[in-house]
């Protein structure tokens, strides 16, 4: 049995463990698990003294160990070509919102628009980093993304540079149709000698 005093120093309050925690209330771990997690299957004087000693000791959940254990991680990566223009940083602050009220966070990946190095960043991504992620003008080919795909990894494009095919999810601006249809306005004025101002 642990002691009060074992824990009692700023280095050991940031290591206890759940079954430190469970010694010291003289309770099984799947009890002070229980009362962590907000469960209502506990007694109430079991409860409170659960509830003190993890405030006595600074115990905390180890997010990432129970998601890990869930077979999530509460990571998004997000790949973006250059974080500096407003339109990535827009795109960013938005998914990062987004997924903090999921209580999930992003990983930010810059590309630099090099094909080698996003294909890189996914393969990482892909393989426990992340649990899914946001290709924000990607790179890949409709072969490659077709392939992250098939191996199960969850993301969704935005803006595409290419046509992508049915199954690959995406999401865009209406830069094709709505260029289409300015354009086509001014032809129905008369108006023959069309510039274009773009980024």
């Amino acid at each position: 049995m642990f002691r009060m005093a074992d824990l009692s120093n700023g280095t050991d309050r940031q290591r206890v463990t759940i079954r430190q925690i469970a010694d010291l209330a003289g309770v099984s771990i799947a009890t002070v698990s229980r009362v962590v997690n907000g469960r209502g299957d506990v007694s109430d004087e079991t409860r409170e003294l659960v509830q003190r000693i993890v405030r006595e000791h600074g115990y905390s959940v180890n997010r990432t160990a129970r998601g890990l254990s869930a077979g999530r991680t509460g990571f998004v990566g997000v790949t973006v070509p250059k974080v500096a223009p407003v339109f990535f940083s827009s795109i960013l602050s938005g998914a990062a919102e987004a997924l903090y009220e999921q209580d999930m966070r992003i990983v930010l990946c810059p590309t630099e628009h090099e094909h080698d190095r996003e294909v890189s960043l996914l393969d990482r991504l892909m393989h426990g980093i992340t649990d899914g992620a946001l290709l924000v003008l990607p790179e890949e080919t409709n072969e490659e993304l077709e392939n992250l795909l098939n191996h199960g990894y969850r993301f969704v494009v935005v803006d595409p540079l290419q046509p992508l095919n049915a199954r690959i999810p995406a999401v865009s601006a209406a830069n094709s149709s709505g260029a289409n249809q300015a354009v086509r306005h001014l032809l129905d004025l008369g108006h023959r000698r069309i510039g274009a101002i773009t980024g």
